[in-house]
């Protein structure tokens, strides 16, 4: 049936076998132990994604600090545009005490996203009153601008050390010294308190009629009589009344709730008809307060004239107008 030789075993169907020395041992895994077999592709993989994470917590990582932490986005400087007489570090104060300090204790108050335009013009214009509009812009590279447009002062009243700047409604809108009325002299007309009374800013103290008289009271007198305002004086604030001392040494007593047209007027009727043209260097004062009247005193004896001394009054030349009381009472003094 079969024939054996050495090594070899030969079947009846005539196949070859290989011999026992030729048969491989299969090797059994050991129990309990787990085997893994990475292949090259599979560790291509994780290290693409170990490098992605990286780079993502990087772009993350630099994105925080370009937006929170980099000088890029916080107002670190504050840039402003504006004539104000306020000094440009005064204003910058104000502002760096509302934008100072964390929100959270994490983020600058100075970052672009916390920080609120509106809350600083607001700010401004409540802290300074001359301000009229105050625009707050948020530029790049760390930049803040800030744009002022001042109200038009147009009357300062000073006292002994302080003045006071007057937009054309009568409002109070900067206080200063008296060494800084240089600043203002040549835009606004300048009238001298003798009161040294303090008042603050924004306070509405005169009336818009009394910011207008004063105005109007330089050039109307220069075409009316031809005379030059030297200085302006109030006994108060409010006082409706003011003196005008002019280059002739005249001093002139204007009531500013009455017409100053009417009160020139009557003006220079009296010079015309009541005081002669060579007696008028003896005028001390003309009070034209009271309606319909006007009271002057001259000098004792002017320049040897023998003109009378002691205070007088004339009645308007033609007679009382429809304005006035005829039982009005003088009620001047010379406070």
């Amino acid at each position: 049936m079969f024939s054996a030789k050495k090594n070899k075993v030969i079947f009846n169907n005539g196949k070859k076998h290989r011999s026992k020395t030729q048969i491989k041992k299969r090797t059994l895994p050991k129990v309990g132990v787990r085997t893994q077999n990475l292949h090259p592709k599979n560790r291509f993989s994780f290290l693409s994604y170990l490098f992605y994470l990286i780079c993502v917590l990087a772009a993350g990582a630099f994105f925080y600090y370009l937006v929170f932490l980099s000088p890029l986005f916080n107002a670190e400087k504050v840039v402003i545009v504006s004539d104000t007489k306020i000094s440009d570090a005064k204003i910058e104060s104000e502002i760096e005490g509302l934008i100072e300090g964390k929100i959270w204790g994490l983020f600058n108050k100075k970052h672009f996203l916390f920080l609120r335009s509106t809350k600083i013009e607001n700010h401004l214009k409540d802290r300074f009153k001359s301000f009229e509009r105050v625009s707050v812009r948020r530029d790049f590279f760390g930049k803040l601008r800030v744009e002022i447009k001042e109200k038009e002062g147009v009357v300062v009243m000073c006292g002994t050390d302080n003045c006071l700047l007057f937009d054309n409604g009568g409002i109070v809108v900067l206080t200063f010294e008296r060494s800084e009325l240089y600043r203002f002299s040549e835009v606004a007309e300048v009238i001298n308190d003798h009161s040294d009374i303090v008042i603050d800013e924004g306070m509405g103290v005169v009336s818009k009629e009394y910011i207008d008289f004063i105005l109007n009271v330089r050039g109307a007198l220069k075409q009316k009589i031809g005379a030059e305002i030297m200085s302006i004086h109030t006994p108060l604030p409010w006082a409706s009344e003011v003196k005008v001392k002019t280059d002739q040494g005249w001093l002139l007593i204007f009531e500013t709730s009455y017409s100053l047209e009417k009160q020139l007027d009557f003006l220079s009727v009296i010079l015309e008809k009541e005081i002669k043209e060579e007696d008028r260097d003896c005028i001390e004062y003309i009070d034209l307060r009271v309606k319909n009247k006007v009271y002057f005193k001259l000098y004792d004896d002017c320049n040897g004239s023998g003109v009378e001394s002691g205070e007088q009054f004339v009645e308007h030349p033609e007679g009382e107008s429809e304005d006035s009381d005829s039982n009005e009472v003088d009620g001047r003094n010379f406070d």
